[in-house]
């Protein structure tokens, strides 16, 4: 046996089948990664939009960080935004997108976000997802459930009063958060493009302004339960309330 490659029979290697199906599924899902990312790039490019695509087990992560800084009103507490998509090697599909805030300023702290069993229309757009997460500093928030609004809106039903007391989110309602981890929750803030250099401290303990590369993601551990089977690819979108104000939104505008 040749590792890896087939059975060799009387001089003559047999195709090992699982093998290339596996690297035509994974091609699949870094393609459908690579055009996303032109995608965003391009339709983002005023925010300095940077992507990648990383392998990762059981698929490809789409990593997109904006070149901007998102401030409270008072530009007090900024941060750094980070929108993430899992392509599943199965299916060539998206099936988890998230976002990610990193404060820089007046806290150093983050919250995630991540959908995942998600499931795109024939637009490339998703239009479900099964199951909710968030994360704040790594820690896992006690529940997040998908709920159905008055006005027929899916949104997302946040408790994290393991993390935070008193931090339970309704966003069918607008959710306003003056302090804490979860300020970038906040509707009507964290939502303009500013300067990266509105991160620099103004104290004698002040470092250069930070380029997006300069912020580690953070990686999930994606579900690939639920495979898409549309085999068009659109513009990245998200689903829920809560992805969005962590700005990943911004991969839907």
């Amino acid at each position: 046996l040749e590792h890896g490659q087939g059975e060799i029979i009387s001089g003559v290697k047999k195709p090992n089948v699982r093998h290339n199906v596996r690297k035509l599924q994974e091609a699949a899902a870094r393609q459908a990664c690579e055009e996303d990312k032109e995608i965003n790039e391009e339709n983002l490019k005023d925010t300095g939009l940077e992507c990648r695509c990383e392998g990762v087990d059981g698929g490809i992560t789409l990593i997109c960080v904006d070149a901007c800084a998102y401030c409270n009103p008072m530009e007090t507490v900024c941060g750094i935004n980070s929108a993430q998509a899992f392509y599943d090697n199965e299916s060539g599909m998206r099936t988890a997108i998230g976002g990610v805030f990193k404060y820089e300023k007046g806290m150093q702290d983050m919250v995630a976000v991540e959908n995942i069993g998600c499931m795109e229309d024939e637009n490339g757009r998703i239009v479900s997802c099964e199951t909710c997460n968030v994360y704040a500093n790594n820690h896992m928030c006690s529940s997040c459930e998908f709920q159905r609004c008055a006005d027929g809106r899916v949104e997302e039903m946040i408790d994290c009063s393991n993390v935070e007391p008193g931090a339970v989110f309704d966003f069918c309602s607008n959710v306003t958060v003056s302090s804490g981890l979860f300020q970038t929750f906040s509707d009507n803030q964290f939502d303009e493009c500013l300067p990266l250099s509105i991160l620099i401290n103004t104290e004698p303990t002040s470092h250069p302004t930070p380029a997006p590369q300069d912020y580690p993601p953070y990686y999930y551990t994606y579900s690939s339960s639920s495979s898409s089977k549309s085999s068009k690819r659109g513009k990245g979108g998200v689903y829920s309330k809560s992805a969005k104000k962590t700005k990943s939104r911004r991969l839907d505008d």
